[in-house]
């Protein structure tokens, strides 16, 4: 196999209530057995990831995260073997949301209450996408996953 790609990233520290970050990643993942040359099938083409982070007041922070990605390439068999080069799943999409209230110690020492929402849009991710005689998605999902927790800087 072999993978490369380029990533772009654009960052601002959360500065005067607000900060994020936008990343973009184009990359090819190829797979090689004997004469079979295909993309792999695990090949994500475009990433694209943002984030944002707003101060509410009162030490109260809302934060979102966010990933867009290519689907996964359709395949074919060939022999005991898959090509990859049937037309691709639709892109994935996912949202995850926090929010946290910290309490001050001091200066340099805090405490926190963080509530978590990991795919809040109950996406369900496309694994597999076999093309012998008609593409059909096998999927996983959706995984949400809710958390409450506690966190410190001490």
């Amino acid at each position: 196999g072999q993978a490369y790609g380029l990533e772009l990233l654009l960052q601002r520290p959360l500065l005067r209530g607000f900060g994020g970050m936008l990343s973009y990643t184009l990359s090819r993942s190829t797979r090689s057995h004997d004469r079979i040359h295909t993309v792999s099938g695990y090949d994500r083409t475009h990433v694209l990831n943002a984030s944002g982070s707003v101060e509410l007041g009162a030490h109260w922070l809302a934060s979102a995260q966010s990933v867009l990605y290519s689907g996964v390439p359709g395949s074919r068999a060939l022999g005991e073997w898959r090509m990859f080069d049937r037309s691709r799943a639709r892109p994935f999409f996912r949202l995850d949301l926090r929010l946290e209230k910290r309490f001050r110690i001091s200066d340099e020492r805090w405490w926190a209450v963080v509530a978590e929402l990991m795919n809040a849009t109950l996406s369900r991710e496309v694994l597999r996408r076999p093309c012998d005689r008609r593409c059909e998605n096998d999927y996983v999902g959706p995984i949400f996953l809710p958390s409450v927790g506690v966190t410190g800087q001490f």
